[in-house]
């Protein structure tokens, strides 16, 4: 799926947990937001993940970012009752 900052594909999903790849553009960032009823853990493949942050609680404000010049390669697995992007809550920026 193509995004803005990039793009994903789910590579594995089942009850309760769903697996991507994400690939974040050289200066891009995903939207801040977070998850009402999953969890997730970043790994990365490729680049340099510029957060201090690999798992993520439910409810927690995160975000991907790339300030390099080279993509970032990430396994993101989703853990929960519900992996669906209906369960993203972005921050309206002020």
């Amino acid at each position: 799926m193509l995004k803005k900052w990039g793009s994903y594909k789910v590579i594995k999903k089942g009850n309760g947990y769903k697996v991507k790849i994400l690939t974040v553009k050289p200066h891009s960032a995903t939207s801040i937001q977070r998850h009402r009823h999953r969890a997730e853990f970043w790994i990365m493949l490729q680049g340099s993940l510029l957060t201090g942050v690999r798992y993520i609680w439910v409810n927690q404000w995160h975000q991907l970012r790339n300030d390099t010049d080279w993509p970032l390669t990430v396994i993101e697995v989703q853990i929960g009752r519900i992996c669906q992007e209906s369960d993203i809550e972005r921050k309206k920026s002020k």
